[in-house]
């Protein structure tokens, strides 16, 4: 009979009801909240992804099996990343999530917080999990094992509930959301998970000849919780509310366990006696602690007419024999003292079952357990203040690559001083005199052709043309979204006149408007700026500077001086260029860094903005919290601030860099010049070395000077092609609203339309019935009559519209 009773102490597994929602409306409130917050236009842009939520929720509270565990996990992972985009309240999107108490009939909460649905929706996965658990059939190993299996997993997410509830939801919460209603489940799993692995050690205990002294720790376990469970149904939170038959059954559960634990240790001591010769009083102390533990579970089970007693009803009787044969025994044979209950050591349970934590409550999770990719919701739409945050930073990084102007500068005054001198030309020309143009110099002068074939001249006539294309594009554009405007304001004085009383559109068009000006101001610059380097472009020393770069080869050597071939060389004095040529090397890779450092630097302002925007992103994904409330104001929270502050202090560093090569320029620039002079004057005494630096100087400038118009142009392109980018951009932005206040007076002027028509039908009908009655000769009273059976015969047609369609 103990066997028997072991084998199947819970007969009946219980399952945590589901939580039931009512419908609720999720699409409006975040509409409401976009158009409010951001813009008509990006409401719009996002509409099909709040419908999409919409159905997610539909898809989710509509489950009632483990079948339908994706549809939560799927809604539950995308309000997870949505926490830190979408704020809901009553100030914000104002949602309000109804969800009836899982333990409670009659009993609700409604909550505009995500987490409240977070909560509830995760408590119905659990509920899914110990549906399957307590229908799965037990009469086999692996029936057994699946079921254990779905209560540890069942209260893990009870147990994430129970830790995480007081950060995810606040506020008044359904009773089985509160540490006891959370207890309750979380211990009633862990007990029922418990019970299938002592199952399955009494079934396999004649083959796994496992001891009764483990058996009694499982049972003592088993019992602790199902005790713990019994203590959440007293709490006051529940007692006064809970199904009495909840209480019932854990304390049934309990005290059976208590009895079984007794009875297996009492085994474990007889047989502790046998081998040792003493242990006969405490055998029988622990008989009557599982008989009275049989005696009160029984008492439970008839109070509450509770079934499936009949083992536990043999477990009595056979402890009855058992004691009175212990207890005659020990009279005759042992003669030992039956110890006090109180001085028998407690029987510590062992517990081989734990809260399987949750998987799948995030994106990435769901997606690697699934093997599918889901794309989160709304990813694009970041808090108004996280925007914010995010666009003064970046202000504050462009002002960091200003410096790059500075660098720029500092180079190209560098080059130009350089060329000033002749140098590094002059170095080249320290020769026998018998050459012409140094090769290095000729390559660079092929350099301002970009290899092309062209002459220099058409280099900077190509490269004005390109400016002033790029100048026509984007007044081009600047004029259209100014036309669209001016169309766009017509439209709405000419709807306004029509109906006064509808407001339609915000300060959309004002911010246009002036966001334009301020592109129309610096247009007006660059042109201005563009004319300046049209001035530099057309004045004779730069004719002369691009006529010089335009000769070929041959004739720019024939303008070098050269030496008689009888002269003796043997009277030439040669000037030692190695300090200079160090000097102009260190010099050399000075400028090379910097020039990297800028790349570098602009690269990194240019993409800030995006970067930090796609990490921000995936803050938000993981759930990370993007901003805190303290004190009424909304401020970065620490995480973003760190993110932030480290990547300005990547920018912060190459702009230090740049500086700091500029500051060593100055130095650098001194030794150069300093040796030049010694090698100036070593070699001043040769008039053909003179003449040959003179012309090299002459040409090292020139180019230095077209490097510097053509720098100049290139940077213009760049900043219209920005500008051209901007401006897209916008007139693509002014499009889209365009479109948005044309459906809105439309779908207006529809309404009205519509009502006009009503108006017009019914009249007609109301001719058509009064025609009718004066030719069919009807009576008045008659009329009436036909007239009241077409009303009821309408308001019949009404309501079976109303049933079959929901109107």
């Amino acid at each position: 009979p103990a066997a028997k009773l072991n084998c199947s102490v819970v007969k009946k597994m219980l399952q945590i009801p589901l939580k039931k929602s009512a419908p609720c409306d999720v699409v409006s409130p975040i509409c409401k909240f976009v158009v409010a917050e951001y813009s008509q236009s990006t409401s719009d842009e996002h509409l099909e992804e709040f419908r999409a939520l919409q159905q997610l929720r539909n898809n989710a509270v509509d489950q009632s099996d483990i079948s339908g565990q994706f549809s939560l996990k799927i809604y539950q992972a995308q309000l997870f990343q949505l926490g830190s985009r979408l704020p809901v309240s009553t100030t914000t999107a104002n949602i309000p999530f109804t969800w009836h108490d899982a333990f409670i009939k009659g009993k609700q909460a409604t909550q505009t917080n995500l987490g409240f649905e977070r909560a509830s929706i995760i408590f119905n996965l659990g509920a899914l999990e110990s549906y399957e658990g307590a229908s799965t059939d037990r009469s086999t190993d692996d029936g057994l094992k699946k079921a254990c299996k779905h209560f540890q997993v069942a209260a893990g997410y009870f147990d994430y509930i129970r830790i995480n509830i007081p950060e995810i939801a606040s506020g008044v919460l359904t009773c089985d959301l509160t540490p006891n209603g959370t207890g309750l489940a979380l211990n009633l799993m862990l007990a029922q998970a418990m019970s299938c692995y002592y199952e399955m050690a009494v079934r396999k205990r004649a083959e796994t000849k496992i001891k009764p002294s483990l058996l009694a720790k499982l049972a003592t376990q088993t019992g602790l919780m199902f005790k713990k469970s019994y203590e959440c149904t007293e709490s006051p939170a529940l007692a006064s509310q809970l199904d009495a038959s909840w209480g019932a059954h854990t304390k049934f559960q309990h005290l059976s366990f208590e009895a079984a634990a007794q009875y297996w240790q009492s085994q474990h001591v007889i047989n502790t006696a046998k081998e040792v010769g003493k242990g006969y009083g405490e055998e029988i102390s622990r008989i009557k602690l599982s008989l009275r533990a049989c005696q009160e579970a029984l008492a439970v089970a008839a109070t509450h007419k509770l079934t499936a007693t009949q083992s536990l009803t043999d477990l009595s009787v056979k402890l009855n024999e058992n004691l009175a044969i212990s207890i005659s025994d020990n009279r005759t044979v042992y003669l030992e003292v039956e110890p006090p209950e109180s001085s028998l050591v407690p029987i510590q349970g062992a517990s081989p079952v734990k809260a399987v934590p949750p998987s799948g409550l995030h994106l990435t999770e769901l997606s690697k357990d699934s093997n599918q990719t889901f794309k989160p919701l709304l990813i694009t739409l970041l808090p108004v203040s996280v925007l914010k945050i995010i666009d003064e930073s970046m202000n504050k990084v462009k002002t960091l690559g200003e410096v790059k102007d500075i660098g720029k500068r500092a180079t190209r005054d560098a080059r130009q001083h350089l060329a000033s001198v002749g140098l590094p030309g002059s170095i080249s020309n320290q020769d026998d005199g018998h050459v012409g143009l140094n090769e290095n110099i000729w390559l660079r002068i092929q350099k301002c052709t970009e290899g092309s074939g062209s002459n220099s001249e058409w280099m900077i006539q190509s490269k004005l043309s390109e400016l002033d294309q790029g100048a026509e594009r984007a007044f081009s554009l600047m004029k259209n979204i100014k036309t669209k405007l001016n169309e766009e304001k017509s439209a709405t004085t000419v709807f306004m006149h029509s109906h006064p009383n509808v407001i339609i559109g915000g300060d959309d068009d004002e911010q246009f408007t002036q966001d334009l000006d301020h592109y129309n101001e610096i247009f007006r610059t660059a042109r201005a700026s563009d004319e300046a380097i049209r001035s530099e472009i057309s004045n004779p020393s730069f004719v002369a500077v691009l006529k010089l770069l335009g000769k070929s080869r041959s004739e720019l050597d024939n303008q070098f001086p050269k030496r008689d071939l009888l002269d003796d060389d043997s009277t030439v004095s040669k000037a030692d260029t190695t300090k200079l040529s160090q000097e102009l090397m260190s010099f050399a890779g000075l400028l090379k860094s910097r020039e990297q450092s800028i790349s570098q630097l602009i690269s990194s302002v240019d993409s800030f903005h995006d970067t930090l925007l796609s990490q921000v992103r995936n803050m938000s994904d993981r759930g990370e919290a993007l901003t805190v409330e303290s004190g009424g104001t909304t401020t970065a929270s620490e995480k973003l601030v760190t993110l932030i502050k480290e990547s300005e202090q990547k920018i912060e560093d190459i702009q230090q860099t740049v500086l700091a090569s500029v500051t060593a320029q100055t130095e650098g620039m001194e030794r150069v010049l300093k040796e030049n002079t010694i090698f100036e004057a070593a070699r001043s005494t040769d008039a053909v070395a003179v003449g040959r630096q003179r012309l090299t100087r002459e040409i090292e400038q020139a180019i230095s000077e077209f490097n510097d118009i053509h720098a100049k142009l290139s940077d213009g392109v760049s900043f219209y092609s920005d500008l051209i980018g901007r401006l897209l951009q916008v007139s693509q932005t002014v499009e889209g609203h365009i479109y948005a206040q044309g459906l809105a007076r439309r779908d207006v002027e529809l309404s009205h339309s519509n009502q006009n028509n009503k108006a017009n039908v019914e009249a007609s009908d109301a001719a058509l019935a009064r025609r009718l009655a004066e030719e069919l000769q009807m009576t008045e009273g008659g009329a009436g009559s036909y007239s009241s059976h077409l009303s009821s015969s309408s308001s019949s047609s009404s309501s079976v519209g109303n049933y079959l369609f929901g109107v």
